[in-house]
């Protein structure tokens, strides 16, 4: 495991994390917070806290960030929250860290608890409602670039 230290640049990458760079800033724009020790990563290091939160639908507040190919939003939600059924291109996998969440996917109703992933295929018609508070990773592959 390489140690990590915070370089000069931590201060500047946090404010540009929080004040510029946004859900959908290109490459050059993410943050990165802290370089390896002993020199410079091309492996960018996010502190999610730094992020804005964002809330694109009611009840579902999330804190997004991408990588060259990916999409993560990590998402607080609230009990009887809902996101419409929509589909799109991108494979998207739900990690549900704290609370349930009902998922149907394709018309098909899954529940989900702490450390269940569901995984939406490309084009997969799916939709999610909170059955309690809770936490969720949420990551799509390839990028995202719109918030539906």
């Amino acid at each position: 495991m390489v140690g990590l230290r915070a370089t000069g640049s931590w201060v500047a990458a946090r404010q540009m994390a929080s004040i510029s760079s946004g859900p959908l800033a290109p490459a050059a724009a993410r943050p990165r917070l802290a370089d390896p020790i002993g020199g410079a990563s091309h492996m960018p290091i996010i502190d999610t806290a730094g992020l804005d939160v964002v809330e694109r639908l009611p009840g579902w507040r999330a804190r997004v960030f991408h990588s060259e190919q990916m999409t993560f939003a990590h998402y607080t939600f609230e009990a009887g929250a809902s996101i419409h059924a929509h589909e799109h291109p991108q494979e998207e996998a739900w990690h549900v860290l704290e609370g349930e969440l009902e998922i149907v996917l394709d018309g098909e109703t899954h529940r989900l608890g702490p450390g269940m992933v569901a995984i939406a295929p490309p084009g997969a018609r799916h939709g999610v409602r909170a059955l309690t508070a809770g936490r969720a990773i949420v990551v799509d592959h390839p990028r995202r670039w719109t918030s539906d």
